[in-house]
């Protein structure tokens, strides 16, 4: 886990989990659930004018009608440590990272919880940084999509897990292939993924058997020309990948 960046949702809400991650060298981003209400120790972003003082302060309470974007403090979380093999444990206090962003349209705060540090992760990229973690759900889902992985026909786990690694490996690939595509096509075209494998699964036998072919003979598909016909024509933002690419993570 050391230098690793997890990214999960609000089902995995365990402070002891999000402790071991931080006591093995490692870091986490994730939705601060919504029945936590941790105190304020610290405020990570300085304010001008007349700043209302959070500190000592439930974090609900603090943010109770801000109007900032942006909302960077260090609060207590209760982690329950239980040592290996003991029946019982004992409560600490850890103070970790909590940083609001604003949603523009309800005005209400987005609340993440972290242990990245503010210089490695600012509170400008949490927001974009958890939505990486929806591409991962994207990949199983291109993987139940003609990569067979929703095909498992065995009980055995050795055979399941087999069938498992060489669905993501043929996922992997077609992923390869469509950053390929993407990199021959003109810059501002966007390729959906699920779009992208039902392309390449129709089209990946003739462009094998075209490999087959004397040089001389060969026509196949140019990777410009894979890429405009699964291209996607109701592309409204640009991805978050993209936004997040140039950024410099300096301690991630």
């Amino acid at each position: 886990m050391r230098n690793v960046l997890p990214l999960f949702d609000r089902g995995y809400p365990s402070p002891s989990f999000w402790w071991r991650i931080h006591c093995q060298g490692g870091f986490f981003l994730t939705r601060l659930p919504t029945d936590y209400d941790p105190v304020v120790v610290e405020d990570n972003r300085r304010h001008r004018g007349r700043v209302r003082r959070a500190r000592g302060s439930r974090l609900r309470a603090a943010i109770e009608g801000l109007k900032r974007k942006y909302i960077d403090i260090e609060a207590d979380i209760r982690v329950h440590i239980r040592p290996y093999r003991k029946p019982k444990g004992r409560n600490i206090r850890q103070p970790f990272r909590v940083v609001g962003v604003m949603n523009p349209k309800t005005r209400k705060y987005h609340l993440y919880v972290t242990n990245a540090p503010v210089d490695a992760l600012p509170a400008e990229m949490v927001g974009d940084m958890y939505r990486l973690r929806w591409e991962v759900e994207l990949l199983y889902k291109a993987a139940k999509s003609g990569s067979g992985m929703n095909e498992l026909p065995s009980a055995q786990p050795h055979v399941v897990r087999m069938l498992v690694y060489a669905a993501l490996m043929r996922t992997t690939l077609a992923m390869k292939a469509r950053t390929r595509a993407m990199a021959a096509a003109k810059k501002n075209l966007w390729i959906n993924p699920i779009q992208w494998m039902t392309i390449w699964n129709h089209l990946l036998v003739d462009c094998l058997e075209r490999l087959l072919l004397p040089p001389a003979e060969r026509s196949a598909w140019t990777w410009a020309d894979l890429a405009w016909m699964a291209r996607d024509p109701n592309r409204r933002r640009r991805p978050t990948r993209e936004r997040l690419v140039g950024v410099e993570l300096n301690r991630l």
